[in-house]
């Protein structure tokens, strides 16, 4: 008697599945023409519609599984509105994948998928080089860095899906032993550390559960592994409170409550990997699923707030015009190695904006213009028409144009229509990064700025900038981070050597002895910074965060001391945005364990910084930032990031406003105008009511005659008032609540 292995039992039986499998699709081939069989070059009303009957699909995990292709997208109507598409805007059909433009196979794709034979016909070449889209060799110490199945692994299955009948059952068996075992292994190896299941906001995750879902639906009934695929992607496959991909991005988006070690952190901004860089792979990823899965029996957009959310963060996080670069820009942090490169960016596609029956050729686009934010913004609005967040992504795709692939623009509902931005509140809170977004209106002459408060919540990739702020006036960069990635390097403090762009120096960070954060790259800390204080007024915007978390690791990795700020006891920031004064406060409470520690004011900008009197003045592209120190003996140093050796793409100037004050307690106070270039006037004041003591009375920050800000003294944000056009009021000493809902933000709504 033979005893079987559990391992060899298991492909004992994948092997009499699959004997099964390929006889019953030979049968097929020879009896009828599968799905895509028409050889026309020209798209065929009857093509891809013509499905096959079937028995009845078991429902597994809310989904009704199709027993025949294509099963991911597609409907008869989809294929018929698409094809409409075709004629109506001249699109020209791409039926070559060229694989130098990343994005362009899924164009292919599209082609296949409204009967184009030649369509079908390359992308099914392009999908039996396994190497197209599956890493031969994954790195990282558990071999779950797989770059290319992160990001082609997903066409892989549309072209199993979609050009179904193209390959032969040997070649279908080849794509589904190669997903398989490409995409397993990766959530074995991951459920068990704090590693890419664990981390949904991480781009290998987010393309792993891509994978993993639609491969689970298009491979169904035909491969063994297939409901594997799906339990890890949809189900629990990792148990409480790993689970599955899904449910971690759930959890994580929650605005409460939740079990795994990411629950809440992502809350009105699920995508935390940057702008420009590594955060938009995971809304492009979800594109094809949050599309295909609903139309399978599960809404997956009422489950989590997390693709709602980031939709509202893509708005508010867009330039209000094109920048002097001559696109239209977001906010970048993180590793970012794109942002640099301008309007310059990697050819990603043919692709331009497309809306109704309009469609322009293009490069992919680049900066808010790019396909990914495209793709994922007109998907928004096409599965959430029929609410205003569905129509406020219209209205940013009118407004901002990017590249949209015909996947999505083709299938737009002909009763979508744009709602303005003006019907939006000023400001937007992401409750899990900790970032605020703030705006003095909506024209396209404003200035917008973001707070970041928090640690973007990614694995890796984040940056060392807890604490930072940056603004865009009209189509200046006008207070920017320095955008590098990990490795590169930007001038040292005081203009001394150099330091590493992910670090502290690269962004608008308060220093305690000319540190801020944790000084390695990717290095742990005790935890996130704490927003204690948010107010969004008409007249106004103000937030108070504790950063000191961030700049310590005694309580994780302890055994690292040279990791940590060493000086710091705590530390507090305070932002305040007079709208109609088109002006920033900052106040840093600082609290060191040695008297004489040096403080430090971080800014950058694009052009070198003009000193003089204690005023720094920034010019850019027709706006100006004028920085007035009012902390007493504040020197000021403009440093050029390109200095000493330093090897960022992209270096800026970067001020330094240093004190070195006689107690442990002590603060920096900046005004920060900004205006037309020469047209700056505000002259501020600072009245101390207890010069002699640092930790009682007030400061009052005068403005003008009609706006003015009283604090109390202390390293804890409490108390105080603000005087905005002569009114006065007290500063709340809470986090307004907001919700993110179909409606939008929604202001003094505690979020469920």
């Amino acid at each position: 008697m033979v005893r079987l292995s559990a391992f060899s039992f298991h492909s004992f039986a994948m092997l009499i599945g699959r004997f099964v499998i390929a006889s019953l699709l030979l049968a097929a081939l020879t009896s009828q023409a599968l799905t895509f069989s028409n050889s026309s070059a020209e798209p065929d009303p009857g093509g891809a519609t013509n499905r096959q009957a079937g028995p009845a699909a078991p429902i597994v995990y809310g989904l009704t599984v199709p027993a025949t292709h294509p099963r991911l997208y597609w409907t008869p109507a989809r294929v018929a509105q698409a094809q409409g598409w075709v004629k109506s805007t001249g699109y020209a059909l791409q039926t070559t994948v060229n694989v130098n433009r990343p994005l362009q196979v899924q164009d292919v794709a599209f082609a296949c998928a409204i009967g184009n034979a030649a369509a079908c016909s390359s992308l099914a070449s392009w999908a039996n080089v396994a190497t197209n889209w599956a890493d031969a060799n994954c790195y990282g110490t558990y071999r779950d860095g797989c770059n290319t199945f992160r990001a082609n692994g997903g066409f892989a299955m549309l072209a199993y899906d979609w050009a179904h009948s193209y390959f032969t059952p040997a070649q279908l068996a080849s794509i589904q032993d190669t997903f398989y075992n490409t995409a397993h292994p990766l959530d074995i190896t991951t459920a068990g550390k704090v590693g890419s299941l664990q981390e949904p906001a991480n781009n290998f995750s987010c393309g792993y559960m891509r994978n993993d879902i639609v491969g689970g639906i298009a491979m169904s009934g035909e491969y063994p592994g297939a409901g594997t695929l799906l339990d890890f992607g949809l189900g629990t496959a990792g148990g409480s409170p790993t689970s599955s991909r899904w449910n971690q991005v759930i959890d994580m988006n929650r605005a409460s409550g939740g079990s795994g070690i990411w629950a809440g952190k992502g809350y009105g901004e699920y995508a935390q990997e940057g702008t420009a860089g590594y955060g938009r792979y995971c809304l492009f990823y979800a594109n094809t699923f949050t599309s295909a899965v609903p139309l399978l029996g599960r809404n997956l957009w009422s489950e989590t707030t997390a693709y709602k959310g980031n939709a509202l963060q893509t708005i508010y996080n867009t330039s209000p015009q094109k920048t002097w670069r001559g696109i239209w820009e977001g906010f970048s942090w993180g590793d970012d190695d794109y942002t640099y490169l301008g309007a310059n960016c990697n050819y990603q596609s043919t692709n331009g904006y497309a809306s109704g029956t309009v469609y322009h050729t293009g490069t992919g686009g680049c900066g808010q213009q790019s396909q990914y934010y495209g793709d994922y913004m007109q998907n928004v609005a096409n599965n959430l028409s029929a609410v205003d967040l569905g129509r406020y992504a219209k209205q940013w795709l009118m407004t901002v144009q990017p590249s949209v692939s015909p996947l999505y623009a083709s299938v737009e509902p002909s009763t979508l229509a744009p709602m303005a931005f003006s019907n939006l509140p000023l400001d937007y809170y992401s409750q899990g990064s900790q970032y605020f977004y703030i705006r003095n209106n909506w024209t396209a002459n404003a200035t917008v700025m973001v707070w970041q408060m928090g640690l973007n919540h990614s694995s890796f990739h984040f940056h060392q900038d807890a604490g930072s702020f940056q603004v865009i006036r009209k189509s200046s960069l006008l207070a920017m981070e320095t955008s590098g990635f990990q490795g590169f390097t930007v001038a040292g403090f005081g203009d001394v050597g150099t330091r590493g762009s992910d670090l502290d120096l690269a962004h608008n960070v308060p220093l305690e002895g000319g540190q801020g954060g944790i000084s390695v790259t990717q290095g742990r800390s005790n935890g996130d910074p704490a927003v204690t204080r948010l107010a969004s007024q008409p007249g106004y915007a103000f937030l108070a965060a504790d950063l000191s978390p961030a700049m310590t690791n005694n309580l994780v990795d302890p055994g690292h001391p040279y990791r940590q700020n060493p000086y710091v006891v705590s530390l507090v920031r305070e932002l305040y945005y007079i709208r109609a004064l088109d002006t920033l406060v900052v106040v840093d409470r600082h609290n060191t364990n040695t008297a004489g520690t040096s403080t430090s004011f971080i800014a950058h900008c694009k052009s070198a910084f003009v000193i003089s009197s204690g005023v720094a003045d920034c010019v850019d592209h027709g706006s100006q930032a004028r920085y007035s120190g009012l902390t007493p003996g504040v020197s000021l140093l403009n440093v050029n990031e390109s200095g000493n050796g330093a090897t960022a793409k992209a270096p800026t100037y970067r001020l330094e406003g240093t004190t070195v004050p006689a107690s442990t307690v002590s603060y920096q106070v900046w005004v920060v105008q900004f205006c037309d270039a020469g047209a700056c006037n505000i002259k501020p004041t600072l009245l101390d009511s207890n010069p002699a003591g640092s930790r009682s009375g007030t400061f009052t920050i005068t403005l003008d005659g009609s706006d003015a800000i009283t604090i109390n003294k202390g390293p804890i944000s409490a108390g105080g008032q603000i005087t905005v056009a002569a009114a006065t009021s007290s500063l709340t000493n809470t986090v307004d609540p907001m919700a993110v809902s179909d409606s939008g933000p929604v202001w003094g709504v505690i979020p469920q």
